[in-house]
């Protein structure tokens, strides 16, 4: 495996294998073998939890980035993506969904973050209500309280 060089200004951190890394200074990292892992700027903090997906995607970095947790978290997202998917009548966004789910059930939990993302605007458009209306069960898909301490993502650039 070729190393993955990644290269951090002063004050940045980085999330990898549940552990957080500050840089005091500018630096360039190797990793020499997989390791799970997120940049600081892939980490959604638990204001930023605002719409249905992002309260997904918080689940899903919980599970990266508090190992000790991994199993509730992985528990929390099926229940949670479950429950999205039965008060939405969109088609496209409860495919999107389901890829999502299958990439969690393979153990791809960085490539389900990043599926989710993709969905955002999407969401964006039925919340707008310049498509399909989330249904009147959507209260039952509130994401539940979490730890807003930092996670780990796999992955990377």
């Amino acid at each position: 495996m070729k190393p993955m060089r990644l290269t951090f200004k002063p004050g940045e951190r980085l999330y990898i294998n549940g552990a957080v890394i500050r840089f005091p200074q500018r630096t360039t990292l190797e990793l020499l073998n997989n390791a799970e892992f997120l940049l600081e700027s892939q980490i959604m903090q638990m204001d930023d939890t605002t719409t249905p997906l992002r309260q997904l995607y918080f689940v899903a970095q919980m599970i990266l980035t508090s190992p000790s947790n991994a199993t509730n978290a992985q528990d929390t997202f099926m229940h949670f993506a479950r429950s999205l998917t039965q008060s939405v009548d969109h088609y496209s966004l409860c495919a999107g969904l389901q890829v999502v789910v299958d990439m969690m059930n393979a153990g791809k939990t960085y490539d389900a973050m990043k599926q989710i993302r993709k969905l955002y605007p999407l969401e964006e458009s039925i919340l707008k209500g310049s498509d399909l209306e989330w249904s009147s069960s959507s209260d039952e898909a509130a994401a539940p309280e979490a730890d807003p301490a930092p996670v780990s993502m796999a992955g990377g650039f």
